[in-house]
């Protein structure tokens, strides 16, 4: 039976922001939740939404940051609260600029909600795949994106309680599914919604359930035996292989033929699949790939040194090269995903809508989208299909991958889609910014008044012929 959802109007949210009746089933644009305003959804999956929302402050401050809610039909299952709540308090623990920071837990009415830092990106799988197939990246740029990323898992693997004593974080989750880069070139780890450490509260992994994703589980992890810290430099290797072949190193037409080649540690070396690749990156992956955990690098930091190392060896990305590359990939989907919770913003600030006003818009069909850098690259316009879906990054852990939305979610307004085909008719064809109606009158006595001066001109010079 489908769940039946009542929507109020802005003005209603408006005025029942702060009231304790707030239902999970009620959430929409403009609902507050505490200190943040729900802006729009931007990325959904089976067990969660995640929101673009305003932190308000006095005196009109507002900051742009990311509120993640389970989905309505599980806000009331007691396990799923737990997880949820146990990815808040290790997040909170963990300090880095190559983590996604969680800003606060809260509860506003039926609604638990998490705060999270907003990252300007997209996941680096979107990223990796911008359209049907892999297109892997230039070695150095794959050498910065998952050296950042160790260095953040490192600092999860690091974090204390209060006491000062270790906590025994492990992701179990990655994949690039759960790296996002922005536009500054920085990679940041998300969701920590499986990882293990002394601090949990839900229930251990059950007998024979995995967590995380096959393709990139040590075997150690995938036999059920004891796991630490290395299964995440497993992953990270893993990671590392699809950023600079283009295509996962364990294959198989099915899960098992998958396991089985993770389990005799079997791939085809870097050098091997992908010409140009040297062989000093074949030895980095063995160590990071090694079936048996006592050969792997000791920690994501250890692994992080060695990236570094064969960086200054075969080229060393800096943050504005990263930059670029992503500002190719996946820049036009930023844009118009920063675009649309502007628009977004507006209406719920009663201010003008796009057409009125002078919010800035990408072109649908530029050669290139800018960079962190300013720089405009060529070759980076997304597809319409990219443009269609931008602004909802799946993130792949168990808040957000179980089920994507089908159509008649999107009917009955239970997934609202805030960049539809007809949205995307009413951008400009080319150039960045939508002008003022006024401008078509601005440009009319620009031609009168060129007119005029001509023909003074011309009188000037037959009165004086």
């Amino acid at each position: 039976m489908a769940l039946h959802t009542e929507w109020l109007s802005a003005e209603e949210l408006r005025e029942t922001g702060p009231d304790p009746t707030i239902r999970p089933e009620l959430l929409r644009s403009g609902t507050r939740l505490g200190r943040y305003e729900l802006v729009m959804p931007v990325a959904f999956g089976g067990m969660a939404r995640v929101w673009a929302a305003r932190l308000v402050g006095a005196n009109g401050f507002r900051r742009l940051v990311a509120v993640k809610t389970i989905l309505p039909h599980l806000a009331r299952d007691e396990e799923i609260t737990k997880l949820f709540r146990d990815e808040a308090v290790l997040a909170a623990r963990v300090h880095h600029p190559n983590v996604c920071a969680a800003l606060e837990l809260g509860v506003a009415g039926e609604v638990t909600f998490l705060a999270l830092e907003w990252i300007d990106g997209e996941p680096l799988m979107k990223l990796l795949r911008p359209g049907d197939s892999y297109e892997p990246f230039e070695l150095p740029v794959a050498l910065r994106i998952v050296r950042d990323a160790c260095l953040g898992i490192h600092a999860a693997h690091e974090a204390v309680d209060d006491e000062g004593h270790p906590i025994g974080t492990i992701h179990r989750d990655l994949t690039p599914h759960n790296v996002m880069v922005n536009l500054d070139g920085q990679a940041k780890v998300v969701d920590f919604g499986v990882a293990r450490s002394s601090l949990q509260s839900h229930e251990a992994t059950a007998a024979g359930q995995l967590r995380g994703k096959l393709a990139y589980m040590p075997p150690e992890q995938i036999a059920g035996e004891p796991i630490d810290r290395r299964v995440d430099v497993f992953a990270l290797g893993c990671m590392l292989y699809e950023c600079v072949v283009g295509a996962r190193a364990f294959q198989g037409p099915s899960d098992p033929a998958v396991m089985q080649a993770i389990m005799r540690g079997e791939y085809t070396k870097p050098s091997h699949a992908k010409a140009g690749l040297p062989v000093a990156l074949d030895a980095v992956l063995a160590k990071a790939l090694a079936s048996d955990p006592g050969q792997r690098f000791r920690s994501a930091g250890a692994f992080a040194d060695a990236l570094d190392s064969l960086a200054r060896a075969h080229g060393d990305a800096s943050a504005r090269d990263v930059g670029d590359a992503i500002s190719v990939r996946g820049g036009g989907a930023i844009i118009l995903r920063r675009a649309r919770i502007a628009e977004a913003a507006a209406r719920l600030d009663g201010r003008p809508e796009v057409g009125d006003s002078h919010i800035p818009l990408p072109p649908l069909s530029a050669a290139g989208v800018p960079s962190s850098s300013g720089v405009v690259e060529s070759g980076g316009a997304p597809s319409q299909e990219d443009l269609t879906q931008a602004g909802f990054p799946c993130h792949d852990d168990p808040m957000l991958s179980d089920a994507a939305p089908t159509s008649k979610d999107f009917a009955r307004g239970e997934i609202p889609s805030f960049v539809s085909s007809g949205d995307l008719g009413r951008f400009p064809q080319s150039g960045a910014h939508v002008l003022p109606k006024t401008s078509g009158l601005v440009f009319v006595q620009v031609i009168l008044l060129t007119i005029l001066v001509a023909a003074a001109v011309v009188a000037f010079r037959f009165v004086n012929s």
